[in-house]
């Protein structure tokens, strides 16, 4: 039970729009309307410059190691605990 609730919360810090939050805050655009339509920090950068670029990346890699280092310690599994910060941090990517 635990691991499916590392998983679904992994899933969900990583399906958090950053590019769209930082973009509407940033300019009042929405980036998918913009550059090659992509919400990623790249598309970000390519449209609204250097600095929103990067907030976005690292917000992006963030979820990341949230995913892996913290959400994981939520309980303890049956499976190896690098193995449960492998599967925290793909859902997280998938998200």
């Amino acid at each position: 039970m635990n691991l499916i609730l590392i998983i679904f919360i992994s899933y969900l810090v990583g399906s958090i729009p950053t590019s769209i939050i930082v973009c509407r805050l940033w300019a009042g655009i929405d980036i998918r309307d913009h550059g090659s339509g992509n919400a990623g920090a790249t598309n970000v950068f390519r449209v609204l410059g250097w600095k929103p670029g990067i907030i976005v990346g690292i917000i992006d890699a963030g979820k990341g190691f949230v995913s892996v280092v913290f959400i994981t310690k939520i309980g303890s599994t049956s499976l190896d605990y690098s193995l449960v910060q492998i599967i925290a941090g793909f859902s997280a990517v998938i998200g």
